[in-house]
């Protein structure tokens, strides 16, 4: 079990300056076969996403923008067949 989640804070926090590496790193190992299988994997790539809306990633780069239309494709299929209990 992975125990060390990339989480977004906000763009004040004084983490996020350190957890920019981190982000670069995932969409550097993400891959289409990437397996997202838990709600804790979910909530990681939801953060990664939120990271990529602080300026530091505001410029345009083909390498994130293929990124994040792959990760909206994961949530979709991550909950399409999810019942709330």
């Amino acid at each position: 079990m992975k125990d060390n989640y990339i989480k977004f804070y906000g763009e004040a926090d004084l983490s996020t300056s350190y957890d920019i590496e981190n982000v670069e790193n995932y969409i550097d190992n993400f891959s289409e076969n990437s397996i997202i299988d838990s709600l804790n994997s979910v909530l990681e790539l939801y953060n990664v996403l939120q990271f990529l809306n602080i300026d530091y990633f505001k410029e345009k780069n083909p390498k994130i923008t293929d990124f994040k239309s792959r990760a909206y494709i994961i949530f979709n299929e991550f909950f399409k067949n999810k019942t709330i209990t």
